[in-house]
């Protein structure tokens, strides 16, 4: 007996993990058909199964064809593929199935990744969130991918400084600024939480999608963090059907957008002696120099042209295989890239110390279907960095560049000795080629693992879920230091303590890590065909350790319920309950709630036989959400007190003290915010497509530190401890745009267009109201945006701005703080008419703020048979900033001028009534180079972006390659860029001559489709 009831026990285990299979033999049946469009042209791709039996899947060849087999009893199919309506149909055993599937350029039907790995149709969605495929995203020929997002998604606002091999990525802001803290965006992969990864690092063809989720309905699951949005990365995966394998290879050459341009060696001289004199001092160069430097006969260099190329190569390689069937669906990804870099470097015969980034990329996503009832998946991403490079970074080496004068020869003499002056202890020669090198490595791994358990048998529409993920990012660099001897150019030593000396080796390393673990359980379901639940719990926790610190650790329970009735109304709810060891006991945990509803008025049966109403749908959201980004210190509830080396005392002893740094507050919390969101999306005869988003953020108990209190307390005010007493507002709009439109020509049309506006202001930051100390603005952040700059005001009432002798000076009468003027500096308006002239006079600068008012983009793309053409523009608006880098101020370094400086004010200039443009010239400091209006300029700026021009070669052609498609096409990034920039040859996304540049790029390349 008891045999026997182990035998029944055995049987029913195994017909448990076996009876899918052996219920599918004994009662499929096989069913054929075809898909296809309007048009009549066949669909490749599209996801025929069979209604609640996923396990019943197939897809449609190149050909719109499919075979598949159903279960018996089963009298339904649908069909789905991306950009159409889904097509559920009654199929007749032995007639083929024709689906026509209808356009929907609404994407009503669209299956949209939104929070926590969840799955909305696009039609009933309630968020506010903006969506790029990746197929758009590849388009740019960048190394970084950060700068695939730039000018494509409504609410982005991104700014890049740099085109820096390796460090290229954009910073940026979803829907502007919410407080002063913390308002870097949640990056999201493939629905866990990165807070370690550096998206910039991805390779554009793994991704699928990326999406933004910008309002308090489609954010508030992510928790504190996501507070300022969160950018969501959906990387691809394989799909039901034959092995696929996909190449792409580009070839690159990359250049400066904007090159610095200075002043011939000759003029360089003259302007340098018109300095001195202005100073009071002697001239430097004779004339007989001046002529030599003019005519060429004494040498001068542009040291950018010496150190810098005119451009660099980049090269680009993906390889792309998947494929899949029922039961394992797969995708594998690897890409390799190599840049090379400006800068001008000489390889020797101990090292290469050129600038070069080789990147390798791996993708690999599985899904297996283990069992009717239970399936898993397996995400792994890994991103390996190896940089070469000198000793010294990029920022040593531009900043270096014009430290030396252009007269100076060199930068070596005939038999390789090392040039400098002796005000130069650091010649950018010695810096880039004989300082040493250093080699760095940078391992990226994202690797998650998920089971979802259908609890179907139970109640239909019931499911659990359980998630690992693991992040950790290593960094280590070996560094090859060595010394070089220094001379002047007529052969004596400079710097005697600097000698040639062998290589010396040393290493740094660094390590980091994130976990975390998530736990779903689901319920969706629809009854009655009209009623859509959709509602799940969930549980977060996560831990974290960067470079040596004290772990992180966090925790959430998540809660979502959705209700819909007949594809018209909708109405949702979610909460999170947070917690976070950044404040204490009592603290850490807070409720945050959030309610958003829609109404898809398109769907009402008096607006459902409309012609040219093909969607309109209402939304609105609201709820409060929760920051705990509030600074780099960390536990700011406790008082910093530390017990340090004091030295010797009375040269016998060796002491110790007590120091006491930032205060604690043992009431800090949350930042809290109170964030709505009111939207529309309409799409008019099935073609054009509008999003209009309006939004308002009101920040409250935001943490500051309460500059109203005295120093007398004797507390300094970077010690002063953290309170939540600050408020701000942030408010804007997003619009998105697209039309679509197959002409009869053959000509298919693509538009689409983006703009985002926020504004923002400090409402009150506990700051000291200055009006009692004569200042004309008694306030620098309460009623302004945020990073509000000021300046003085030139006062223009003689006619230029500038004193024009010493005698109108003396007449003036005005006292000074710092540098008094000279002849040919600024007038200054004494606005609180005091008679100084101080920083009490100081004005704020028009939109002269952190971030721009306005970003946009926009693209159109157009196919014509085998021809593609795609272009896109983007821009910003509403910006303003202070330029006092290296080519705006004269006086940097030995002196570096530009066109800028070539009217700058002389007596005779002014006695002779010629234009004057720019103050008198100094070599040290004067009162004119300070933060003031003329030194304030709009860098509002629109970019040629993107324009790729593709050829696909016919089928008959690439069919004899054994090819499914081979296309060829010429990119370029950057092309053109106009702005309201007064200040030339500088981008308008850069300050100085003295970073490294942003690039423009053009670009080559192939994809093979097998």
């Amino acid at each position: 007996m008891y045999m026997k009831n182990r035998i029944i026990t055995l049987l029913c285990i195994v017909c448990l993990f076996t009876g899918n299979e052996v219920c599918r033999a004994q009662v499929q049946e096989v069913i054929s058909g075809v898909v296809r469009n309007e048009s009549n042209e066949p669909l490749d791709g599209a996801i025929i199964s069979v209604p609640d039996n996923p396990e019943y899947t197939t897809s449609s060849d190149k050909d719109g064809k499919f075979i598949m087999e159903i279960p018996s009893g089963a009298s339904m199919v649908i069909c789905k593929i991306p950009g159409y309506r889904n097509q559920t149909m009654k199929f007749t055993l032995n007639k083929p199935v024709e689906f026509r599937l209808i356009s929907d350029i609404a994407g009503q039907d669209t299956s949209l990744e939104v929070a926590m790995l969840q799955k909305e149709r696009k039609g009933g969605y309630t968020g506010a969130i903006s969506t790029v495929q990746g197929e758009e995203l590849v388009k740019t020929p960048n190394s970084g991918f950060s700068a695939t997002l730039t000018g494509r998604l409504a609410g982005l606002t991104s700014i890049q400084s740099t085109s820096t091999p390796a460090d290229d990525a954009t910073t940026m802001y979803i829907r502007g600024l919410n407080s002063i803290n913390g308002n870097s965006p949640l990056v999201v992969l493939d629905g866990i939480p990165a807070p370690l990864f550096d998206m910039n690092t991805l390779d554009a063809n793994t991704v699928e999608s990326v999406s933004i989720l910008k309002d308090a309905a489609a954010k508030a699951l992510y928790g504190p963090r996501a507070s300022s949005g969160v950018i969501l990365i959906t990387t691809k995966r394989g799909e039901i059907g034959r092995t696929k394998v996909n190449v792409n290879m580009d070839f690159s050459i990359q250049q400066a957008t904007q090159r610095p341009k200075i002043v011939s060696t000759g003029e360089y001289a003259q302007m340098r002696n018109q300095a001195l004199l202005n100073d009071g001092g002697t001239p430097l160069y004779s004339l007989y120099e001046i002529a030599g430097f003019t005519d060429g006969t004494m040498p001068g260099h542009d040291w950018y042209d010496t150190f810098m190329n005119d451009a660099a190569s980049m090269q680009r390689y993906n390889v792309n295989i998947s494929g899949g069937n029922n039961r394992v669906k797969y995708l594998v990804n690897a890409g390799y890239l190599h840049q090379n870099s400006l800068i001008n470097a000489e390889k020797n015969d101990n090292y290469n110390p050129a600038l070069k980034l080789h990147r390798f990329n791996i993708l690999a996503n599985v899904d297996v279907t283990l069992h009717r009832y239970l399936n898993c998946f397996l995400n792994t991403n890994v991103t390996i960095d190896r940089m070469n490079q000198g000793y010294n970074g990029t920022g040593d080496i531009m900043n270096s560049i014009y430290q030396m004068a252009p007269t100076v020869p060199g930068p070596i003499t005939e038999d390789g000795k090392v040039i400098t002056a002796e005000y130069n202890e650091y010649p950018t020669y010695g810096l880039i080629n004989r300082s040493g090198y250093s080699h760095q490595t940078g391992i990226n791994l994202n690797v998650a693992y998920g089971m979802n358990l259908d609890l179907g048998f139970l109640t239909k529409g019931l499911s659990v879920k359980g998630i690992v993920g693991y992040e950790a990012n290593y960094d280590g660099t070996i560094y090859g230091s060595t010394d070089y001897a220094r001379y002047a150019a007529n052969g004596s030593g400079l710097f005697g303590t600097h000698t040639t000396l062998p290589l010396s080796l040393s290493k740094t390393a660094n390590m980091r890590y994130f976990i975390n673990f998530q736990g779903f359980i689901n319920y969706n379901r629809i009854f009655g065909g009209r009623h859509e639940v959709d509602a799940f719990v969930s549980y977060f926790n996560e831990n974290m350790m960067k470079n040596g610190d004290l772990p992180y650790d966090r925790l959430s329970l998540m809660g979502h319920v959705k209700y819909g009735y007949d594809s018209r109304y909708y109405i949702q709810g979610d909460f999170t309950y947070d917690g976070t060891e950044q404040f204490r006991p009592g603290n850490r945990f807070k409720f945050f709630p959030t309610v958003s509803a829609a109404w898809v008025v398109s769907n009402e049966s008096f607006l459902k036989d409309t012609d040219w109403l093909s969607f309109l749908k209402i939304r609105a959201s609201a709820g409060w959400l929760g920051n705990d980004q509030i600074s780099d210190t960390r536990f700011l509830y406790a008082t910093d007190v530390r017990y340090k080396d004091a030295g010797y005392l009375l040269s016998n002893y060796y002491g110790f003290h007590t120091v006491e740094g930032m205060q604690g507050n043992p009431y800090i919390h949350y930042e809290e915010s109170f964030q709505q969101n009111y939207g529309i999306d309409v799409t008019l005869f099935n073609s054009l497509g509008i999003t209009f988003d309006y939004w308002n953020v009101k920040q409250t108990q935001m943490a500051i530190q309460d500059n109203s209190v005295s120093s007398a307390q004797g507390i300094t005010s970077e010690n002063l401890p953290f309170e939540n007493l600050g408020k701000m507002n942030n408010k804007g709009f997003d619009i998105e745009l697209s039309y679509i439109k197959n002409l009869k020509c053959g000509l298919r049309m693509t538009i689409r267009g983006n703009m985002g506006y926020n504004k923002n202001e400090v409402t009150d930051i506990k700051e000291l109201n200055r009006t009692a100390s004569g200042y004309y603005y008694p306030y620098r952040k309460t009623g302004y945006s945020a990073g509000q700059q000021f300046g003085y005001l030139i006062d223009y009432s003689n006619g230029n701005g500038y004193y024009n002798s010493q005698e109108e000076i003396d007449k003036n009468g005005l006292r000074f703080s710092g540098a008094s003027p000279r002849p040919g500096d600024f007038i200054y308006k004494d606005l609180n008419n005091d008679g100084n002239i101080d920083e009490r006079d100081q004005a704020p600068m028009d939109k002269a703020q952190t971030l721009p008012t306005l970003s946009y983009g926009g693209s159109i793309q157009l196919e014509y048979k085998n021809f593609d053409l795609y272009v896109q523009l983007q821009g910003v608006s509403g910006t303003a900033a202070y330029y006092s880098g290296c080519g705006i101020f004269d006086n940097a370094y030995q002196g570096v001028y530009t066109d800028l400086h070539r009217n700058a004010w002389t007596a005779d200039r002014y006695a002779a009534n010629e234009k004057i443009s720019y103050p008198a010239l100094t070599t040290g400091s004067s009162s004119s180079l300070q933060s003031n209006e003329f030194f304030y300029s709009k860098n509002n700026y629109m970019r040629l972006k993107n324009v790729v021009l593709g050829y696909t070669l016919p089928k008959r052609w690439s069919s004899k390659l054994k090819l499914e498609k081979m296309r060829f096409y010429i990119s370029g990034a950057n092309l053109l860029t106009t702005s309201s920039l007064k200040f030339d040859n500088l981008d308008p996304e850069q300050y100085s001559y003295s970073v490294y540049p942003i690039y423009r790029t053009f670009n080559i390349g192939l994809n093979l489709n097998f």
